[in-house]
């Protein structure tokens, strides 16, 4: 059974991002470098933000991933940690997806 509905959690973490009430990982901020993403792109992307996984037993706070589309097109998934109490958000990664692993235009998993 659903903690929290699917929709409502997206429009609070989109809600948060144009709040910039987020904190980042430091491996997420290493991957960020490694892998040529900044933090500017990825809020102006939040409107494209759907949550294509949930993980809400992980702790200390329910986890998503979340596709993403960058203005330049690059498709990008972020594993971000929900704490609704604090209305805030740590991102734990970001990524490109990989098509060997993804499909639907990487937002399903392939079997």
């Amino acid at each position: 059974m659903s903690i929290y509905k699917k929709e409502d959690v997206l429009k609070n973490i989109k809600l948060i991002f144009k709040q910039k009430r987020l904190m980042i990982s430091r491996h997420a901020d290493r991957r960020m470098k490694e892998r040529g993403f900044c933090l500017k792109e990825i809020i102006e992307s939040l409107n494209t933000f759907e949550i294509i996984e949930e993980y809400q037993e992980d702790k200390p706070f329910p986890s998503f991933l979340i596709w993403g589309k960058t203005h330049k097109g690059r498709v990008f998934h972020q594993v971000i940690a929900y704490n609704e109490k604090e209305k805030e958000c740590i991102i734990i990664t970001i990524y490109e997806p990989d098509e060997k692993e993804w499909v639907n235009n990487y937002k399903k998993r392939r079997v």
